[in-house]
């Protein structure tokens, strides 16, 4: 359950000094309505702030009404869902005569999944209709698509409505409010912006070969990389004027406490677990490997692939006892971003249409909600061709694929003029080659404001840095790590990758990743922290602060379980040394 130390500090991350009362009565809400997580609860009251008290702070009686009008109806809806599910209706849609969908058909009730509910519900609070000013509904009959790629394949039948229930709800806010008082969402700038890629050494091209490493060349990268992250670590711990480390072999037996350092791994093949947990020294002459045991610990937090220093004994020599672990490296913070004019920036990732058809309607309404607000740049992360949807992998389209994914960006580029778009690639792309670190797309046709990226990459924007990846490296390493007591799953994951100085820390990588090694040391470098992160996974959506890099989790676009979401974001120019909910306006937003 929540302490009431942590939601005093997870209030304090918004500028915010709760009083004695108010933390007390945060508590029995918490106990109340079997709420666990502090970041939670000050996450869904800050959305109830934003969305009814114009970001007023907490007080006894405004967490009586947040109770009354969002957390009580919530849990009567939890209750009434569990009692009976309605039978799904049988609907055709495009390409799927005869398949149930999960869509509500015309005049029918909206069917309620019982996950969905638990998906969603433990976001924010809900956001009443005075909230969405700003927020259009797409109309739910819309004599014109903004561009149908669905027109250019076999597919026929109905269309769903392009309306969904909650559309324009805000789920999460970040940042405080005298910054959304100064936000527009819509550009204020009279020039298209400059996208620059930033290269790690070089900028990954179409022409990248792949699938070109040895073993040896493997070992050798692997090698390398625990060589040089140990020795961060070891500038860390131990000083950076020091230049010897009184550090043992992990296999070394010890009565006596010692340090080890070396890499996380797993002695079989499956998923990692506190009993069989090794770790694999450094040695260039010798495999050296000892098992790792977390008995003599609290708390703790790994991960296959990281490099940790450890203290304990090893009092046989096959297995270390463990009494503390270091994984933390000297990391520096990204310098304020040198903005002149404010920056806005809509962020989506796929896919974006449903598993049951290939119509778009997320995307269209996404591009409706553009053309009306304009924002400076419009970032879409892959796949916008799952290679595992039904029509693509059993080949339902009359075209290639190739030309069906340019028909789509031909008619997203049509419809939004101007306003800057970036695509980033994705591995489960049909369109795109199946390795990570991933090629950018190709198109036949240019665009001036279409800029094609590789997966992952760092873009310059006006003196902002923002590294981008549409692969889940973060639901990734959540589901291999194993961990006791770690603390807050956000700012752990971010961690990891900023202390490896990886997009992709992960080793071995997960098994529908193509991972290459010789790209990933290239292409797949995180050397500094950029100014904003996005990190699109299946896991709950977040905008965070985590060490001054603003980490976005915007989800995706069209959702299996629950409506899509995507966000949307303003930075003002900064003043000097504020923080970055000073002048930082994010929301994640239902489509």
């Amino acid at each position: 359950m929540a302490s009431l130390n942590e939601i005093s500090e997870q209030f304090e991350t918004f500028g915010i000094e709760a009083s004695e009362e108010v933390l007390a009565k945060c508590i029995d809400l918490c106990v109340t309505y079997s709420i666990t997580d502090a970041c939670e609860f000050v996450e869904q009251w800050m959305a109830y702030s934003v969305s009814n008290l114009e970001g007023a702070e907490p007080t006894v009686q405004y967490l009586m009404d947040m109770e009354r009008k969002e957390l009580v109806p919530r849990k009567a809806k939890q209750a009434g869902n569990k009692k009976a599910k309605p039978q799904t209706p049988l609907i055709h849609g495009y390409g799927s005569p005869g398949v149930r969908s999960p869509m509500p058909a015309a005049n029918l009730e909206p069917l309620v999944d019982d996950n969905d509910d638990e998906f969603m519900d433990s976001y924010l609070c809900n956001t009443p209709k005075a909230s969405r000013k700003g927020l259009p509904r797409t109309p739910a009959t819309q004599k014109t698509a903004l561009f149908s790629p669905a027109s250019h394949s076999p597919l026929s039948g109905t269309p769903q409505s392009s309306g969904t229930e909650g559309s324009g709800k805000i789920i999460y806010s970040f940042g405080k409010t005298d910054v959304f008082r100064e936000t527009t969402w819509t550009t204020t700038r009279q020039q298209n912006v400059q996208i620059k890629q930033i290269p790690n050494r070089e900028s990954m091209s179409i022409k990248s070969k792949y699938m070109y490493d040895s073993s040896l060349d493997k070992c050798t990268i692997l090698g390398d990389h625990l060589y040089h992250t140990a020795t961060e670590l070891c500038k860390k711990h131990f000083g950076t004027d020091a230049t010897e480390y009184d550090l043992h072999n992990v296999d070394a037996v010890s009565q006596n406490p010692v340090k080890i350092i070396g890499r996380i791994a797993c002695d079989f093949d499956g998923k990692l677990d506190r009993h069989s947990t090794l770790i694999v020294g450094t040695d260039e002459m010798k495999l050296r490997t000892t098992r790792l045991n977390f008995n003599n610990m609290n708390s703790f937090a790994v991960f296959p692939g990281q490099t940790i220093i450890a203290s304990g004994v090893n009092p046989r020599g096959d297995t270390f006892y463990a009494n503390e672990i270091f994984s933390d490296r000297l990391v520096t913070r990204p310098c304020q971003p040198e903005l002149t004019e404010p920056l806005t920036f809509v962020i989506a990732a796929g896919p974006f249409t449903s598993k049951e058809d290939l119509t778009y309607d997320p995307l269209q309404r996404l591009i409706a909600y553009c053309k009306e607000f304009k924002p400076d740049v419009l970032l879409l992360m892959g796949p916008f061709m799952d290679a595992d949807h039904e029509l693509i992998s059993t080949n339902a389209l009359t075209e290639t694929f190739e030309s069906f994914f340019e028909k789509i960006i031909v008619g997203l580029v049509e419809s939004l003029g101007e306003i800057t778009i970036c695509l980033v690639s994705s591995h489960k792309d049909v369109v795109s080659h199946m390795v990570y670190p991933t090629p950018p797309n190709n198109l036949r046709r240019s665009f001036p404001n279409v800029h094609m990226l590789p997966d992952p990459c760092i873009i310059g924007i006006d003196g902002l840095k923002v590294g981008i990846t549409s692969t889940d490296i973060f639901g990734h390493l959540l589901e291999e790590e194993v961990s006791v007591n770690a603390g807050e799953r956000v700012k752990r994951v971010v961690n990891y990758m900023l202390n490896e100085s990886s997009f992709y820390p992960l080793n071995p990588p997960a098994m529908d990743v193509c991972y290459d090694s010789d790209l990933a040391s290239k292409f797949a470098r995180l050397d500094e922290p950029p100014n904003v992160l996005i990190l699109p996974s299946k896991e709950k959506c977040f905008i965070r602060d985590i060490n001054s890099c603003l980490t976005i989790n915007p989800g995706s676009l069209a959702s299996a379980t629950s409506p899509g979401t995507y966000a949307r974001m303003t930075i003002h120019p900064p003043k000097e040394g504020a923080g970055l909910t000073e002048y930082i306006a994010g929301q994640i937003i239902k489509i």
